[in-house]
């Protein structure tokens, strides 16, 4: 529980910025908003390499091929079982969010571009493998939290109290959908890989919390926390990666994907590709599974796991 709370005071740490950006916009009343865009990307693009770097630089290539295999569908299996599970719970509410506000970065649409972001992920992948290393930790704290404040800037001059009470319920019914997804999708890579079915869980709920999940799990079994490390970073990839593409259809229910990053890594990515209809809710719903898992993740795995 100490490391929990631990981690639960760093991750709420994190939403100062974002909460004094949607101050911020609010006050301002979304002046100077489209600086702030434009601004907006070149940050993700640095922060997705620092991500790539960090995972680079952590497999170990003689483990490689059994952790990476895990960790992929760790990523895939409960991200895409909670956007299913979104699907049905919030499918008919999603449509309320729209006429919220204007899609504030949707002019971006080359800088929103999928294969520009993975481009900078495979690069910061690449210099993490070949070098061994990865940038220091204040290089991606100062850069997520000039990119919070970004977010959360352009999401309160552009929404107002209205629009993130219709995103608080959202929000909930999104953090219910990743919690009920990840369950599914973390006994789906248990069954396959014949992992106990309370580690396919634990590391399935962790909703890409990787620096909880990966602590926790690493003192039942070096493997497993591996896994959970590297799963769950991956997970906060793949999202930053998939979501543009899933949001053209679907761009409520395609937030499940990132679990509880979307309070703050994940969630540039969702407002420069759906706005803030999408931007509210997801804020929610990381802050949300935030307090949840730092309370429930770790009574789960000592109480739990520990004894199975």
């Amino acid at each position: 529980m100490v490391v929990g709370s631990i981690l639960w005071m760093q991750a709420m740490e994190l939403a100062v910025p974002a909460v004094a950006g949607v101050v911020a916009g609010a006050y301002m009343r979304g002046a100077y908003s489209r600086a702030v865009e434009h601004l907006l990307y070149p940050v993700v693009w640095a922060l997705v390499f620092t991500i790539g770097a960090g995972v680079g630089s952590s497999i170990d290539l003689e483990r490689a091929a059994g952790i990476l295999y895990g960790s992929i569908l760790i990523a895939i299996l409960p991200g895409a079982a909670s956007v299913a599970v979104a699907a049905l719970l919030a499918g008919n509410s999603s449509q309320e969010s729209v006429g919220i506000g204007s899609q504030v970065a949707g002019g971006s649409s080359l800088y929103s571009s999928p294969a520009v972001i993975l481009a900078f992920f495979l690069a910061g992948l690449a210099s993490g493998w070949l070098t061994g290393s990865s940038f220091p930790d204040v290089v991606s704290t100062l850069l997520l939290y000039i990119l919070l404040f970004q977010a959360g800037y352009l999401v309160g001059g552009a929404a107002g109290l209205r629009g993130m009470l219709r995103g608080g319920r959202l929000g909930l019914l999104l953090a219910l959908s990743c919690l009920v997804g990840g369950v599914i999708g973390g006994a789906a890579a248990a069954f396959v890989l014949g992992w106990s079915l309370e580690a396919g869980v634990a590391m399935g709920v962790s909703s890409g919390w990787y620096s909880l999940a990966g602590p926790l799990l690493y003192t039942i079994d070096p493997y497993y926390g591996a896994v959970a490390l590297v799963g769950n970073m991956l997970r906060e990839a793949f999202h930053i990666v998939v979501y543009p593409l899933l949001a053209r259809r679907i761009p409520i229910q395609a937030v499940a994907f990132g679990g509880a990053t979307t309070m703050d890594t994940g969630l540039p990515v969702i407002l420069a590709s759906s706005g803030e209809r999408a931007a509210l809710p997801a804020f929610v719903q990381g802050a949300l599974l935030t307090l949840l898992l730092s309370l429930l993740l770790p009574l789960y795995v000592s109480t739990v796991l520990g004894h199975s």
